[in-house]
């Protein structure tokens, strides 16, 4: 798929003094095939608007406020826009990459110094709050095709950020996969979307989330109800051998009824699971 065949102009994005220039800036950047511009470029044009959003008088550090949060929108929006077997997945990323390269300098946001760019300022609230928006399973959800789509890239991307160790999610992976494999899905159409995003977990980050599995540091209360188990698994709370085998034993019993596509990403995720599995033998 060439990337100048994505249609990215009917993003919906929030209205913001910085959204235009940055979906501009995105848009630009995904659809075109030539080296330039390159991620590099993008980082840098980025970075000068998050300076000039500081230099904004009094009030620079609500104008920077709003910057974090219209980049991330955008990032998000223009993520769920691309294909998550698209190359402009991993360009997106691609310029995360670039924006942690670049000189580090220090920044208040929300109230706190933060270090830029050696962190993404409101990234993770961001994300989160698009994960609580997953599609229920409900056939009164008034979810259309085109948003199971739009999750399931969305989940592609987040699940790359993690997996180029540009964030440590713990909790975002085994929400989707909890959902996906430790519950009972009703909905084969919802069930496709379910299973492709969680897959996607594994195919981008499956080192990360198996690594994890050695973490031995006790979780406390809050931890423990984040990471629990559903309904399906009589496992513990938290990463480990076992939910990894049930997770493996779910995506070959569940692929049975999915969709070509869905079963396609089920078999990269088994098949990335067999690797890291055996490097532990």
């Amino acid at each position: 798929m060439e990337d100048s065949a994505i249609d990215l102009s009917s993003v919906d994005i929030q209205p913001s003094e910085y959204s235009k220039p940055l979906s501009n800036l995105l848009s630009e950047y995904i659809r075109s095939s030539q080296p330039s511009p390159s991620a590099t470029t993008v980082a840098a044009q980025i970075d000068e608007l998050s300076k000039s959003s500081e230099n904004q008088g009094e009030d620079g550090g609500d104008s920077l406020n709003e910057f974090f949060w219209s980049l991330w929108d955008v990032f998000i929006r223009t993520a769920a826009a691309i294909p998550y077997q698209h190359p402009g997945q991993q360009k997106l990323v691609n310029v995360l990459e670039e924006l942690a390269r670049l000189p580090r300098r220090t920044v208040k946001v929300e109230y706190s110094e933060q270090t830029l760019w050696g962190s993404f300022p409101s990234l993770g609230i961001a994300a989160r709050e698009e994960l609580n928006m997953m599609p229920p399973d409900s056939l009164n959800s008034g979810f259309t095709k085109k948003e199971f789509s739009e999750w399931i890239n969305f989940e592609s991307f987040i699940a790359r950020v993690l997996g180029a160790r540009l964030m440590n999610w713990t909790y975002f992976p085994i929400w989707s996969l909890r959902s996906s494999l430790e519950e009972p899905v009703s909905l084969p159409e919802i069930l496709n979307c379910y299973i492709t995003a969680s897959a996607q977990w594994l195919i981008h980050s499956g080192e990360i989330l198996f690594s994890k599995i050695s973490d031995t540091r006790t979780m406390d209360h809050n931890m423990a109800r984040s990471l629990r188990p559903g309904s399906l698994f009589k496992g513990s709370p938290g990463y480990s051998i076992e939910r990894w085998r049930f997770w493996e034993q779910q995506f070959r019993e569940l692929s049975e009824s999915l969709d070509p596509e869905a079963k396609l990403e089920v078999q990269k995720a088994l098949q990335k699971m067999a690797e890291l599995s055996e490097t532990s033998i």
